[in-house]
């Protein structure tokens, strides 16, 4: 069991990749964001780990795999060579997208996952040799420098790898895990599932044979594998938007992922993963799907009571909410708060506040009176609460349109007494 009273009370997480990178002019692509950079630019994600680090003085770095699936670069490598064949580029190399498109794109994944766990370590390494810092966890809680670093294994919900198919982003939805998908056949999801089938593996089979509890399984399971085989201190669930997902995640994948590394021995036996679940949330109170965050909270208690009573092979050290408007962020924490248990930290890292204009094609301020800006009102409504909560042990970063300018402030103020 991992002792948490060695951690520092607050650590703070990172902020945003994607729109960080889109920030330096990076072009994000459809169905997977950044992640193809992690084969095309890696220098380029290894600077933004590098800004969050030496300007934001963060605690936790994210990896950059939220987006990473097969599904994902499946449409990437049709979509990139169709743009060859439109400028006519005669390319000497094998077509993948025959019967091996599946095999080719599995690695591809699994090397992009890896990748991503070993990039955001090499960070690490490199700001601690160049700060000459000690390991300890219970030293320099003042000194952003000298404080243990800690590794973030991002995992999106299956939602995240269709938006682009849908042209909605479903990571804030959920609705692919409706209760009634497997025996309504008009629903989207099946129409879903043939594209994918047609692009890229026959995962209609699975949907017919095993419903859509066993899509998101396997789904998951080669995606999780990859990123524990590299053991990250935090396996990190975010931007879930329907509590089921979440729990095929505990009750099946990560157990399976981690008793078959080992079978391998590819982890350690003794190795127990840390696990961290952040939920998306359309108001206050619920997900984008609609269970109530306190469900949420009380499945995590249970969950993770279980896992320690049976020994599990890893424990939930922390839960709470993530790409979520800053403003909702007050009544979200006070609910989870109220029913999380105390040995348990809260996770809670909000967008910057900006509205995207669809017409316009641009991110706004917050306008209303009842919107809120990162800088300005969730850095000391953050600091205050913490303040008033001194035992709640609270993980705090930034999602979308934050950046390193952003982290540093938040850390100068949660740090300052």
């Amino acid at each position: 069991m991992h002792d948490m009273t060695l951690w520092p009370r607050v650590l703070i997480l990172d902020g945003a990749m994607a729109t960080e990178l889109n920030k330096r002019g990076f072009q994000l692509s459809p169905s997977l964001w950044c992640a193809h950079l992690l084969q095309e630019n890696p220098k380029a994600i290894q600077q933004v780990h590098d800004s969050y680090l030496q300007e934001g003085h963060c605690d936790v770095c994210t990896t950059a795999s939220y987006q990473v699936s097969k599904e994902g670069f499946a449409r990437y490598e049709k979509l990139q060579d169709r743009n060859k064949q439109l400028q006519h580029i005669d390319v000497n190399e094998p077509n993948t997208h025959d019967e091996n498109i599946n095999q080719h794109c599995e690695t591809i994944v699994n090397q992009a996952l890896r990748q991503s766990v070993q990039m955001a370590k090499q960070a690490i390494q490199q700001f601690d040799h160049e700060n000459n810092k000690a390991t300890e966890l219970h030293t320099n809680d003042d000194n952003p420098s000298k404080r243990k670093k800690f590794v973030a294994a991002s995992l999106s919900c299956f939602g995240a790898s269709i938006s682009d198919i849908t042209g909605i982003a479903k990571e804030y939805y959920g609705d692919y895990l409706d209760d009634d998908v497997d025996k309504n056949r008009e629903h989207y999801v099946h129409a879903v599932i043939k594209e994918l089938s047609d692009e890229l593996y026959n995962i209609d089979q699975t949907l017919q044979g095993g419903g859509i509890e066993q899509v998101i399984y396997e789904f998951h399971l080669p995606r999780v594998r990859e990123l524990l085989r590299e053991e990250p201190d935090f396996l990190l669930l975010e931007t879930m938007p329907v509590l089921r997902e979440v729990k095929i995640l505990c009750e099946r994948v990560i157990p399976d992922a981690l008793k078959e590394l080992k079978l391998n021995n590819q982890l350690p036996q003794a190795r127990k993963q840390m696990v961290l679940i952040s939920f998306q949330c359309k108001d206050g109170e619920h997900t984008g799907h609609g269970e109530s965050i306190i469900s949420c909270a009380k499945f995590v208690n249970e969950m993770n009571s279980q896992l320690i009573m049976s020994q599990g092979d890893y424990q939930i050290v922390g839960m709470g909410v993530n790409c979520v408007p800053p403003s909702i962020t007050p009544s979200l924490l006070e609910k989870i708060d109220s029913v999380l248990n105390s040995d348990l930290a809260i996770v809670v890292y909000p967008n910057s506040g900006e509205i995207w204009n669809c017409s316009q094609q641009i991110w706004l301020p917050p306008s209303k009176e009842n919107e809120w800006d990162y800088e300005k009102d969730f850095i000391p409504f953050i600091k205050d609460w913490s303040d008033k909560h001194p035992v709640r042990r609270l993980i705090v970063g930034g999602c979308c349109r934050t950046g390193p300018n952003h982290i540093c402030k938040l850390s100068k103020e949660m740090l300052s007494k």
